[in-house]
């Protein structure tokens, strides 16, 4: 590690916050994946509800 890096902190917080992102994202896309009535849902606009 100490040949990529010299702030070893800086890296481990910059390779767990990268793994969460990438987990959440993932378990986000399994929960939208698994719900049965997507049709019923509500186009909403980007900016958020009309």
């Amino acid at each position: 590690m100490d040949m990529v890096t010299t702030n070893r902190s800086e890296f481990i917080r910059a390779s767990v916050k990268e793994r969460l992102i990438k987990e959440k994202e993932k378990l986000m896309a399994e929960g939208y994946l698994k719900e049965k009535n997507l049709n019923e849902w509500e186009a909403t606009a980007g900016d958020g509800i009309e």
